[in-house]
Parts: C-alpha cells; structure tokens; sequence
C-alpha cells in the first residue's frame, strides 16, 4: 500500500494525450526494466482489453507472468511448445520457473582418429556389460559423454573405435551404463566409420535406441560426420550431447530484438517470448528491430515522468490515465495528497465509488472533504465514543468545532504518511476524524 504525501500534489495529468517522442534512457538493476529504443508501444492485457504504453518496468507475478505494477500481462509471440523457436502465436509473457527435464536426443562429436594405429590383436567381443566390460587391448581409442533420459537421470555413453582391416575404415561399438548399445539399423555392433583418402568422413550418422528403468524409450543420433582419420594423435575436437536435468531459474535476459531467456541451473537457456511492440500511428503489431519498430534496451527505462506516453491507451485510440508515479509538488494546502507508490483515492460521486490518484482536495458546505468536481472522499471513520479508526467506511467530513464545551475552533488539520487525518483545536483539542482508502491495483472506474 502506498504512503501518503501532505501539502503535494502528484503531477500525472489526467487529461495529456500521448506524443510519443523518445525519452532519455535511465538505467536501472532489474532485468525486466524494458526501454523502447525507437518507434512502438508495449501491447498489454488487462482482463480482456488491451492497452498500449511505453512505460517498461515490468516484473512476475506469484505465477511467472510478466506484468507492470497494475498486474497488465505483457504480451508477446510465444515460443513453439515442442521446438522453442519463437512463433507467431500472440499471448501473456510468462518466465518458466522451473526448467524440465530433456532426454538426449542427438550427440553430436568430433575426433582425431589416428591412420599410424596397428590392428588390434585381440578381438572386440560385443554383448559387453558392466560385469565384463571390453578389455582395454581390443579397442584402440574410446570417447565419453554424458546423457539425459526423460526424467533427466544421467548415463554414460561410452564410444569405443577399433580399427578395422579395410583401407581407412574403423568399427564403432556403443555403450550406455557399461551396457553393448547397438545400431537401430542393425542387429549387430558395430557401425562403421569410413574415411576418404583426405581423412575425411564419408559415414552417415547412426542411431541407437535406449530403454533406461522408468524412464521413457529414447531413440539417440550419433553424428560422427565432423570426425577425421590423420597422421596424429587421437584427439576430440567436439562433443555437444543435447539434452539436460531439471533445473531451477537462475537469471533471465531480454535482447535488443525483445527476445526473452530464461538461463537455468542445469546449464539450459530456453527461450521464452519475444515482447510484442505496437506502432501508433496504425496500430500494426509486430516484433523488435524489424521495420516500423524501434529496439528494446534492457535493465532500462525510458524516462517518462510527466509525459503522456507513459499513459495507458486502447486500440480504438482511447486512451486511459497514466498511473505512474508523478513527480511530487509541494503547496500550502494541507489537504493536496500524493500518493507514493501505487493505488488510488476512493471517492464517491453520490452513486457509485470511482477511484483517483489526483489528490487536490478541499472542503464543501457540509465539510465534507471533496476533490474539484465534488466527488467525496472516502475513507475509515472513527467511532463516535473513543474516537479509534474503526473498520466502517464513509465520506469524511472535517467539523469545523470540535463538539465540546466551550467550543473550539478549528485551528490545523493534519494528514500522516499512514493516510490518519487529525484536527487540532484552538484550546488544544484533537481528534481523528479518519483515515483514507487507498485501492491496489486497476479497477474498473478510474478517472
């Protein structure tokens, strides 16, 4: 709940339309504090209706959707479920707290294999397991990496290459978990690597199928395609194993084309939006750094006190009052009110209750506090007898006697940062004659 501000008024003008000139840039600490380098508003939904701003603090909410200090989701084009790739689906922006497992699917690698190696004299027995794994004098040289299955429990692959009688060619056995893997394609082990009379590879990748204990079937594609046979000491230039464990959040960042990413503590980084901009002079949607639109410049913010394109608008060109905090005018008048931080005034127009951060007040006849259009101000009123702040809600009225005998006249009245209005009278009486509402949030009847 925001603080109040006696004798200030706040200078958000409720009536400036939108002229979207550039803002200087402020830089900030916060990752999701988004400036618009350029042409576009930031699209947003608010219960159905979607608003437009330039405004770019942003934040999560409880359930990772990103949103501004009135809970407005930002929305964007939304990654595709299956790939990550960014698509053209429109929806809230939202940062995936938890990072799923992914089983492997292809490993990908690269190796030296030496052409100056002898055959090997003893030959590679297929079938190994972990109880009787391949001796060392049967293969020439071995690669490891390290694999995911779908509940993202990790398994070692072992390669195993033993060269082969025939010009230039090598046989490739596989091993998961110390366990004989074979090729889909065959039912044997093993594969063979062929090689030009460059060194280059001329095999096509294998795939071999993997069923681990409680976890789902997973199929994985070997690519030994980088690999080469030359005069050199076997070495391993590559090893990219996709796939990955569960894991937590750890930072996000957003790029200059409004790419969104979350990087995460299994090493992961997935993408997870791109923030949609709006061009206002036709409304087009599209996406950062393409024509029409400018770049988004993260960990800052444009600076738009007192200007109206921070205002919130609609796509009929409606637009709605800008609720960023104003800068802060003092005056002489103990009634003028400022907000600090968010939430508005609640006011009642003698029908309903409507909502306001314009906090010029003053007196009527009945002295009632009102604003400039005679809308009361709504508060907590204190009890008749002890005169503590109750929870009973009404208009509050400033008497300008204090009730007592001999009667006192009002001398000062007084507003604290918590919103508790006290009257002071001329032989030193004083009392509470309430405390404000304020309302977090959007509500519907804002003027």
């Amino acid at each position: 709940m925001s603080d109040i501000k006696s004798k200030s008024s706040s200078s958000t003008d409720e009536k400036q339309l939108p002229r979207f000139s550039q803002g200087n840039i402020i830089i900030s600490n916060n990752p999701l504090n988004l400036a618009i380098n350029g042409n576009g508003s930031f699209v947003l939904d608010h219960n159905g209706e979607t608003l437009f701003t330039r405004a770019g603090a942003f934040g999560c909410d409880q359930d990772g959707n990103i949103t501004n200090e009135y809970m407005h989701q930002l929305i964007g084009y939304l990654p595709h479920a299956v790939t990550g790739d960014i698509t053209d689906v429109m929806g809230p922006l939202s940062i995936q707290k938890i990072c799923c497992a992914q089983s492997t699917s292809t490993l990908t690698t690269g190796i030296t294999l030496d052409s100056r190696e002898s055959l090997k004299t003893m030959p590679f027995i297929p079938g190994f397991t972990p109880a009787n794994p391949p001796a060392k004098e049967t293969y020439n040289c071995q690669s490891t990496a390290q694999i995911y299955d779908s509940l993202g429990n990790p398994h070692v692959m072992v390669l195993y290459y033993v060269k082969n009688p025939a010009v230039n060619s090598w046989n490739v056995y596989v091993g998961i978990d110390g366990y004989d893997t074979p090729a889909i394609t065959s039912t044997a082990t093993p594969f063979i690597l062929n090689f030009n009379t460059n060194g280059q590879c001329i095999s096509d990748p294998i795939s071999v199928a993997y069923n681990p204990i409680g976890a789902t079937t997973q199929t994985i594609t070997i690519d030994l395609c980088a690999s080469r046979q030359a005069a050199q000491n076997f070495a391993i230039f590559t090893l990219i194993p996709d796939g990955y464990s569960t894991g937590a959040l750890i930072g996000v960042s957003v790029d200059k084309e409004g790419i969104l990413r979350g990087r995460y503590t299994n090493s992961a980084s997935k993408q997870l939006g791109q923030v949609a901009l709006a061009n206002s002079a036709n409304k087009l949607l599209g996406k950062p750094g393409t024509t029409n639109f400018g770049t988004i410049q993260t960990v800052a913010l444009e600076d738009l006190r007192a200007k109206p394109q921070s205002a919130l608008f609609n796509g009929d060109q409606k637009f709605r009052n800008s609720f960023i905090q104003g800068n802060l005018v003092t005056t002489s008048n103990p009634l003028d009110l400022a907000l600090n931080g968010p939430g508005f005034f609640v006011l009642n127009d003698g029908s309903k209750n409507v909502f306001s951060r314009a906090g010029a007040f003053c007196f009527d006849q009945e002295n009632n506090i009102t604003d400039k259009y005679g809308r009361k101000l709504i508060g907590y009123l204190p009890d008749p007898i002890t005169g503590d702040i109750t929870g009973v809600m009404g208009p509050i009225s400033i008497p300008k006697t204090s009730g007592s005998a001999p009667a006192e006249q009002l001398s000062e009245i007084k507003v604290n940062y918590e919103g508790l209005i006290k009257a002071h009278y001329d032989h030193g009486t004083t009392k509470h004659l309430g405390q404000l509402r304020t309302l977090d949030g959007l509500p519907k009847c804002l003027i």
